[in-house]
């Protein structure tokens, strides 16, 4: 389970010529570079989630081509497959009811790696809607939902998410194991539940 799940790590600081975590300045609403006070204004696209047949293939060739191109945001999504094609899923941390997928995790580390290299900041979405909404709707996913009952999830109804106290604690539990692991990354400049 999730609860268990979290281990405790050593971080080291940052050279002081590196660029820190993304800030808000004390004198005023703009976000700057923690550690060398450069202003930051995110520009870049949501790609989502690996669209071929590795995290390693498609990021590691287009997060470099993305910094050439002058981009230093990406929206990167943890959450489910939208469509049928399994690629789509690799980021995705739960395959299974209250339990992280180890492989998928280290595609993420993976992620994150390249991220550093190439001084992209990404916000991260941990979850998505189209796990929590009946499948008449467009990319909706209750099917194939992890807290469906049909997959050994506890809930019988996609809205039975934001009550039922298994649920939720699977999710704080899920955040928390998130947060642990990448939370110290510069990379990651923000965090994305739904």
């Amino acid at each position: 389970p999730l609860h268990n799940a979290i281990a405790s790590v050593a971080v080291a600081e940052a050279p002081k010529n590196s660029p820190g975590f993304i800030r808000v300045a004390a004198n005023n609403q703009y976000f700057i570079d923690g550690n060398t006070g450069v202003g930051y204004f995110a520009l870049g696209p949501n790609v989502a989630w690996a669209n071929e047949s590795s995290v390693q293939d498609y990021y590691g060739r287009s997060l470099p081509l993305l910094q050439q191109a002058g981009i230093n945001y990406v929206r990167i999504w943890f959450g489910p497959s939208v469509t049928s094609r399994s690629s789509f899923s690799s980021l995705q941390l739960q395959l299974q009811f209250n339990q992280v997928n180890e492989s998928h995790a280290e595609n993420v580390d993976f992620l994150m790696s390249e991220l550093e290299k190439t001084g992209i900041r990404a916000l991260f979405a941990l979850e998505s809607y189209n796990s929590l909404c009946y499948d008449e709707k467009a990319y909706c996913r209750w099917a194939d939902s992890v807290y469906n009952t049909a997959n050994g999830g506890p809930l019988t109804a996609p809205d039975q998410f934001f009550t039922d106290p298994t649920a939720i604690q699977s999710f704080k539990d899920y955040v928390r194991y998130v947060v642990a692991r990448w939370g110290g990354a510069i990379s990651v400049m923000t965090w994305q539940f739904f």
